[in-house]
């Protein structure tokens, strides 16, 4: 396997340094080496504000139109595409950096599938499905405060397996945040 992963990281990038794919919420968000000589990061494959739970699964297409309207961006197509290891497999970055702390983000179901709420968001995924929707609203999943079950465990799976397809183990830096842990199941 793991020659199979470095075929599919024939660099894209023409330049000696290495480049970075990020994924995660706050330190994901503003992560920076201190020598850009030898580090770049990939900022077309970047993805923050988008949870490892809602990121995989199957597309709905009746969603799609948010993907495809005016008022949208590039964390809501993430979303609902949910084509998280063809964006990996595409960046054919060196290292892949993943923030944990996108796991707290809120969450709603539709249609079977988790997706992200980002309030306040002036997109009209947002508007719909949370800004203007109380009954959504009220009914949003907080990970941290739902016991760790086996949909979200099976999700969190398919988030691991699509990095793991692309990158080799020892080119994962996780960082570990600091906030409270999942409760267990029992």
């Amino acid at each position: 396997m793991h020659n199979e992963v470095n075929a599919k990281h024939e660099k894209k990038h023409s330049s000696s340094r290495e480049f970075i794919q990020v994924f995660g919420q706050a330190f994901a968000g503003i992560f920076d080496f201190a020598d850009e000589r030898l580090y770049k990061i990939d900022k077309a494959s970047k993805i923050i504000g988008v949870s490892p739970f809602s990121i995989v699964g199957e597309e709905a297409p009746e969603l799609d139109k948010y993907a495809n309207c005016e008022r949208t961006n590039a964390r809501v197509k993430a979303d609902i595409r949910k084509n998280f290891a063809n964006v990996c497999q595409d960046a054919k970055c060196d290292w892949f950096v993943v923030d944990n702390t996108s796991a707290l983000l809120w969450l709603t179901i539709i249609e079977e599938q988790f997706y992200t709420l980002f309030p306040e968001e002036k997109t009209d995924f947002m508007d719909d499905y949370f800004n203007n929707n109380t009954e959504m609203r009220e009914n949003c999943l907080i990970p941290v405060d739902a016991k760790f079950n086996n949909w979200l465990r099976d999700q969190y799976a398919l988030f691991v397996e699509a990095v793991l397809q692309n990158y080799d183990a020892d080119r994962i830096i996780l960082n570990r945040s600091q906030v409270p842990r999942f409760r267990s199941e029992t």
